[in-house]
């Protein structure tokens, strides 16, 4: 008797674990996913970035190979581009899509905690 009840927690607390472990690579996949998307499009142009030329808040660093390159300073997210307008609209929809999931598997864990152990 004693020795089912510990294989039914064992294998309760996995399941436990695996539920927890399958949210949290999702929910940092959709961070992943978002920055994969987001050099794809900026390559087709549909977000309207522009190359960044060279200003007072610039400074030009040499990649010791090709050429030297302008580096924009005041732009915390990407040195070499200026953001479109829709740069900026897809930037916070993915910062809010995946605040939304970091709720969702937070939920779901607590869910899954609940489910499996009632008495907490």
């Amino acid at each position: 008797m004693g020795n089912k009840l510990i294989l039914k927690l064992k294998k309760m607390k996995n399941k436990v674990f695996y539920a927890i472990v399958f949210k949290i690579i999702l929910l940092f996949s959709v961070g992943m996913m978002s920055t994969v998307a987001s050099d794809i499009i900026q390559d087709t142009g549909f977000f309207g970035d522009t190359i960044h030329v060279c200003g007072d808040d610039c400074f030009v660093t040499w990649d010791g190979v090709t050429k030297s390159r302008c580096v924009n300073r005041s732009d915390p997210f990407d040195k070499d581009y200026d953001w479109g307008a829709r740069h900026y609209w897809y930037f916070w929809m993915c910062v809010f899509l995946f605040i939304t999931a970091l709720i969702n598997v937070i939920i779901g864990i607590v869910n899954v905690i609940n489910r499996e152990y009632p008495e907490l």
